[in-house]
């Protein structure tokens, strides 16, 4: 098996008269990476702190929990060199899609949000154990849990231009927003909105009306409502769902109707930041090919099978 001589930091086959000790190794890996200035130089140190656990997890367990800590580390790092995404652009769109070509999309998203949440990241290392190294899933999951605590505080998350665009056209205009306030609409730009004090729920929705509800509870009844009220003035609609919803009893009839699931996370503007998960349109109108058409940019549309 492999480890990595700390004079050169090359990969090199195992020899016990090396004496080579995992955590000289990783501070070793450690410091080589902080020189790094490129995505390619960081994932080839990556490789060798996984030659390291690769010969752990076949011997013994002590000193995984330092391997792991230096690999969540560097991926930090890497999060770091990447970038923020392009906020409100699908990610295979990124600049950095060619440039980085060896760092696969899921991977690009989880090393930018531990590189926004490294106190997360610190966390769970600090709380890891030679028996439970702290993991990449576990970093993610812990980062998704706090993201999730923050979002159901707040309810304002607001759809990039993107996206609203791209409704505008299929619809051919926004006449009602009815979950919105007036820092969205500037995005939205419909000729009519509810907000927190108008009570949409208990007002009509007529004409073309794109609707990204309430984070939480309050999603369901909106979308209640909309089902409710499509066939008495509602030309067409959009809504914009979390697509961790598909399972309950409220999302079923929407099923019925065009669909369109992201292939990415969304970069929500407002207080509630970026999404945790992927996303879902759904097209209620006369003309789900011109939808198709245009939200295939976005990912798989799909309809249910008759």
């Amino acid at each position: 098996m492999s480890l990595v001589d700390t004079a050169t930091g090359e990969v090199v086959a195992y020899d016990q008269n090396k004496g080579l000790a995992v955590y000289e190794q990783c501070e070793t890996i450690e410091r080589w990476a902080a020189e790094c200035d490129s995505v390619p130089e960081l994932r080839d140190a990556g490789n060798k702190l996984a030659a390291i656990d690769e010969y752990l997890s076949k011997t013994s367990t002590e000193g995984r929990a330092r391997v792991a800590a230096a690999q969540r580390r560097l991926e930090v790092r890497v999060g770091v060199l990447l970038g923020p995404a392009e906020v409100g652009r699908p990610v295979r769109e990124n600049v950095d899609r060619d440039r980085h070509s060896d760092v696969s999309r899921d991977q690009r998203a989880d090393f930018r949000r531990m590189a926004e949440h490294p106190d997360i990241v610190d966390e769970v290392i600090a709380k890891s154990t030679d028996e439970e190294p702290a993991s990449r899933r576990k970093v993610t999951d812990a980062i998704r849990k706090r993201s999730i605590i923050q979002s159901s505080e707040s309810n304002e998350w607001y759809t990039p231009s993107v996206y609203i665009e791209a409704a505008r056209t299929v619809m051919g205009g926004i006449d009602l927003d009815p979950a919105s306030c007036e820092e969205a609409n500037r995005v939205v730009r419909a000729e009519r909105y509810y907000c927190d004090a108008d009570d949409g729920l208990s007002k009509p929705w007529p004409g073309r009306v794109w609707l990204n509800p309430p984070y939480g509870r309050l999603g369901a009844v909106f979308i209640s409502r909309l089902l409710e009220v499509f066939d008495d003035g509602t030309e067409a609609a959009i809504c914009l769902l979390n697509a961790h919803c598909t399972d309950t009893k409220w999302f079923q009839p929407l099923w019925n109707e065009t669909l369109c699931f992201t292939d990415h996370r969304i970069d929500f503007a407002g207080s509630g930041g970026g999404s945790t998960h992927g996303s879902v349109f759904a097209y209620l109108g006369p003309d789900p090919t011109t939808f198709a058409r245009h939200f295939a940019e976005f990912g798989p549309v799909v309809k249910r099978w008759p």
